[in-house]
C-alpha cells in the first residue's frame, strides 16, 4: 500500500524534512547540520563531458554544491544527463544498532530498558559510487547517522509496520522498538577502555565473539538479581 514505509525510509524523509537532528555518533555530541545531510545517503559522479561543459561556461562550484542544481542554478539545459546519482535505500541497510540503558524501576520492582538512539548501517555512499575504492571482498558497514530516539518517538509512532499477528491490525515502528521485538547482540557496553567494541579487543574470533556478548547480558541479568533479598 501507499502508507507502507520501511523504518530507514520514516528516518531518512524525517532527517530530509527537518523533523529530527542527526548526530555523528551514539553519545550525540556531534550534530549534523541540515545542509549536510544529503552528504550521507546520496553522491554525485560528474562525467568527463559534464566537468568540459563547466569549464565552456566559466562555473566554479561553490562548497557543497550538488551537480544536480547546476542547470537550474546557472541555465545550463540538460546537465543533469552528465550527473550520475547513487542514493542509499532501503535495500542497502545491513542491520540497525540501538543505545540504551538498562535501569532497576524500584517502584515496580523490575528491570526496564530505555531506549536512546538507533542508527542504520550500510555501506558507504562514496564506496558504492565509487568514488572511494574499496579495500576488496565484502563492503563494510559504516554507521550512517545516529537519531536521537525521544525526539523521533512521535514520528515513529505514526509510521506503521505489517503485524504478522494481526494484518487488520498495523503496529507503529516505535511499538516494536521499545517492546523489543527484534533479534540483537551485544557488541559494545561502557568501559573504561575507550568504550571499546567487542571485535577490538577480541578480534578474528566470532565464538569468543558472541561468549563476550552472553557475559556482558549476564552482567545485565546479575544486576536485576542483585536487587532482591530473601
Amino acid at each position: 500500500g501507499s502508507e507502507r514505509r520501511s523504518l530507514f525510509q520514516v528516518l531518512s524523509a524525517a532527517a530530509r524534512a527537518g523533523e529530527i537532528k542527526l548526530y555523528g555518533d551514539s553519545y550525540f555530541n556531534s550534530e549534523v547540520e541540515p545542509e549536510n545531510v544529503e552528504t550521507f545517503l546520496q553522491a554525485e559522479v560528474l562525467s568527463d563531458r559534464g566537468t568540459d561543459i563547466l569549464n565552456e561556461n566559466n562555473v566554479q562550484l561553490e562548497e557543497n554544491e550538488r551537480y544536480s542544481n547546476i542547470d537550474v542554478k546557472y541555465n545550463i539545459p540538460g546537465f543533469d544527463e552528465y550527473v550520475t546519482v547513487t542514493k542509499i535505500s532501503s535495500a542497502d541497510v545491513m542491520e540497525y544498532r540501538i543505545r540504551g540503558l538498562w535501569y532497576f524501576d524500584t517502584r515496580q520492582s523490575e528491570l526496564r530498558y530505555r531506549l536512546l538512539g538507533i542508527c542504520p548501517v550500510t555501506p558507504d555512499v562514496n564506496v558504492k559510487a565509487g568514488i572511494i575504492n574499496s579495500t576488496g571482498g565484502a563492503v563494510p558497514g559504516v554507521e550512517l547517522f545516529w537519531v536521537y530516539y525521544p525526539d523521533a518517538r512521535n514520528i515513529l509512532h505514526n509510521a506503521k509496520a505489517f503485524n504478522t499477528l494481526n494484518s487488520a491490525r498495523p503496529i507503529s515502528f516505535d511499538h516494536i522498538l521499545n517492546s523489543r521485538r527484534f533479534n540483537a547482540l551485544i557488541y559494545k557496553m561502557d568501559n573504561v577502555q575507550g568504550d571499546r567494541e567487542i571485535d577490538r579487543y577480541i578480534p578474528d574470533n566470532a565464538m569468543m565473539q558472541l561468549l563476550e556478548s552472553e557475559r556482558l547480558k549476564e552482567i545485565v541479568r546479575n544486576f536485576e538479581l542483585d536487587m532482591w533479598n530473601y
